[in-house]
């Protein structure tokens, strides 16, 4: 009951701020679709799940508004954090403007959106329901969406957890929400967080120990993410290929027998050259994009990267997950993305000890540890195409699953030394990016 009243008083403030009454409807609607999503359609949901939901929510619609309050004024000018959104949000103008009959011809078949497909099909579809029942600030019920989708991510873990017989703690979960990338990308009209929406409801099929046509579902979702962004659809086919392996390791020429069929597969479709090109195309543009528009010619960041293989391979890897950097930039643009400011410090961490539970202390490895080296995979393979978060990101709910699970194998000792070591590490490393700034 005392979420319901937090949740009457944000979404009357919300209405009151953007002068659209309906946006309480809009605000309770989202809401109930995210308790039904948890209660009756994900196993492993219960009352510390939808406590997590209706807290991360409050926090997310919150943060929404501020942003949105502070940042937006015209939507096709103005932006938050990225300017991604502008683009989509004409689109959704674009797309949502089309007849009933030609939606689908203007959005999946069009060349233009060829990228991501259903996205376009999706924020054209909200701009039909948002002009239809007369919404006043169209971005900010789209960006609602995106919330909402945001807030299920901890939910899903929660439950992933609960699964696994894997002990936690609610605030946990609050730290999580707020200290780690996914706050920032609550709030953005994006791919991003939709993609990291999918990828957790993939790991959770994946998981999950009985459910009705498991392998039907997997694929419908590996299609979805394809449909957001196709690197990513392309990778999420990594994870069924690991959950074959791990669904018949009892027999031990299977692992060997999938491993000749996708190779066969690969060569006679092509699939090899298709990645590759890819791969190679999108590090070229990237690369060029990186030292042309977003680093200045002379910077630390460039210098690093022109080092030798495989230290270029290794430094993208690091400099994302230290994102954002410098702190001190960020800190002093906007106050809005200061909590952002934490991000490296949590992240650092988080993976240490994930990383050093490779190592030590491991009786056995388990599927969470497969899909946590091939989230480290992508992580690196991202990082070496574009340097920025916003691509990784995707993998952050697994990392931090993967976190929950082997965090109980240290003590205190260790992870409070662990920590200290993080500490020292993204405070001297930003120091040193402050005295290269000073003395150029």
């Amino acid at each position: 009951m005392k979420y319901f009243f937090f949740d009457i008083l944000l979404s009357f403030t919300l209405a009151v701020f953007f002068t659209d009454p309906i946006i309480v409807l809009l605000y309770f609607g989202f809401k109930a679709i995210g308790l039904f999503y948890l209660k009756y359609l994900i196993q492993g949901s219960d009352i510390k799940v939808i406590k997590i939901y209706n807290v991360v929510f409050l926090i997310f619609m919150s943060y929404l508004g501020l942003t949105h309050f502070v940042n937006i004024n015209d939507p096709l000018v103005d932006y938050f954090f990225h300017n991604d959104q502008i683009v989509f949000y004409k689109d959704s103008l674009r797309i949502g403007s089309l007849k009933w009959n030609q939606i689908i011809d203007g959005s999946i078949f069009n060349l233009r959106y060829s990228e991501y497909p259903l996205f376009s099909l999706f924020i054209g579809l909200l701009y039909k329901f948002g002009s239809f029942i007369n919404i006043t600030d169209l971005l900010l019920f789209f960006k609602m969406s995106i919330v909402l989708l945001a807030s299920l991510i901890p939910a899903m873990i929660a439950s992933i957890s609960n699964l696994l017989n894997i002990k936690y703690k609610t605030s946990s979960f609050i730290i999580f929400s707020l200290f780690s990338y996914i706050l920032i990308q609550s709030v953005v009209f994006t791919r991003d967080l939709p993609v990291a929406f999918f990828y957790t409801l993939l790991t959770y099929l994946i998981l999950v120990p009985r459910t009705k046509i498991r392998i039907i579902k997997m694929l419908i979702v590996i299609i979805i993410i394809t449909g957001l962004r196709i690197e990513h659809g392309l990778f999420s086919i990594l994870f069924l290929l690991i959950y074959f392996i791990s669904q018949y390791h009892a027999n031990k020429y299977f692992r060997y027998f999938m491993l000749l069929i996708t190779m066969l597969s690969a060569i006679y479709f092509r699939a090899y050259d298709f990645v590759i090109d890819i791969f190679f195309e999108a590090t070229d543009i990237f690369a060029n994009f990186t030292s042309t528009n977003a680093t200045n010619s002379d910077s630390l960041y460039l210098k690093l990267a022109a080092l030798p293989f495989p230290f270029n391979f290794i430094f993208p890897f690091f400099y994302t997950l230290i994102m954002p950097f410098p702190l001190y930039v960020w800190a002093k643009e906007d106050i809005t993305l200061l909590l952002s400011i934490t991000t490296p410090f949590y992240w650092i961490f988080i993976l240490s000890i994930s990383i050093s539970s490779l190592f030590v202390k491991q009786k056995k490895y388990n599927i969470l540890n497969l899909l946590f080296v091939a989230c480290l995979l992508f992580l690196m393979l991202s990082s070496y195409i574009e340097p920025t978060v916003r691509r990784n990101f995707a993998m952050y709910p697994i990392l931090f699953l993967h976190y929950l699970s082997v965090k109980n194998n240290f003590s205190s000792k260790f992870k409070k030394t662990n920590f200290y070591l993080c500490l020292i590490f993204i405070i001297s490393i930003n120091l040193l990016a402050y005295t290269y700034i000073v003395i150029k």
